[in-house]
Parts: structure tokens; C-alpha cells; sequence
């Protein structure tokens, strides 16, 4: 294939991955924007302090991490065993809590992400199952569900 052939070529597919990009970009902005739903009520309410054998207490969160509208960090600790689970949720009307996605964040923060913990967890009155993660090293795992 001549040199003036696999430029033409090259040409032709750069213009139609242009206007195929400009298509998709049109067709997005076509759309009606999206509603901002505000919660019923502050996470920290909505979230009962004891679950099951498990008592919470609020934790501090640091002001670089109060990226969104709403917050929760808690801690549960299992009465009888003394299990400790940290409970961090986040809410964002314009959906600031994306660019905080386990892949993202935990990575970022140097965790690896052990494949083998992925999963999904289907949840009553929920079309959307929560994400499963394991990320860390053995002895210092940690389960993030999304």
C-alpha cells in the first residue's frame, strides 16, 4: 500500500472518529439535565446508631475529604466479639462522590485491589446490586462496599 493510500485511509478514519465523537457529543447534550434529589434527612439521622449487636459512634472527618453535601463516618463495634467496622458515606448533588470510586480512591491511597474479593450483593427494593471489593494485603484487608 502506497504512502499517499495509508494517509488517505488514516485521513478518512480520523474524520469519522471526529464526527463520530461529535455525534455522541450532541446527543448528550440533548438531554434534559438531571434533577437534584436532596435526602429526606442527614445521613447522620437516617443511619440508627445501633444496629443489631453493633453500637456506632461518629468519627471526625477531615476537612480535605468533605467534598459533598452530606457526610457520614462511623464506627460500629460489635458488642460480644469487639469487631470494629467503619461505616463512610457521602452524599453529592451533582455527583462529586464519582471521582471517589473504591477503584479510583483506594488506589490513590496505595491499596491494592485483590480481584478474588469482587462481587455483587443484590439488595431488597433495589434494582442495583452494591459492589463488592477487597482491597490490601493479607492481615490488613479491607472490604469496601459501593
Amino acid at each position: 500500500m502506497s504512502l499517499l493510500t495509508r494517509s488517505l485511509l488514516a485521513l478518512v478514519l480520523l474524520g469519522t472518529a471526529l464526527g463520530v465523537q461529535t455525534a455522541l457529543w450532541w446527543h448528550l447534550q440533548s438531554a434534559p439535565p438531571l434533577a437534584n434529589v436532596a435526602p429526606k434527612r442527614a445521613l447522620a439521622d437516617a443511619i440508627p446508631l445501633e444496629i443489631g449487636d453493633f453500637v456506632g459512634q461518629d468519627v471526625e472527618i477531615a476537612e480535605n475529604l468533605l467534598y459533598g453535601d452530606d457526610h457520614l463516618k462511623r464506627t460500629y463495634v460489635h458488642k460480644k466479639t469487639g469487631q470494629p467496622i467503619t461505616l463512610w458515606m457521602i452524599y453529592s448533588k451533582v455527583g462529586e462522590d464519582r471521582g471517589h470510586h473504591p477503584e479510583i480512591c483506594m488506589a490513590v491511597a496505595g491499596q491494592a485491589e485483590n480481584p478474588q474479593g469482587r462481587g455483587a450483593l443484590d439488595v431488597p427494593g433495589s434494582e442495583v446490586p452494591i459492589q463488592q471489593f477487597l482491597f490490601g494485603r493479607p492481615g490488613r484487608q479491607l472490604w469496601v462496599y459501593y
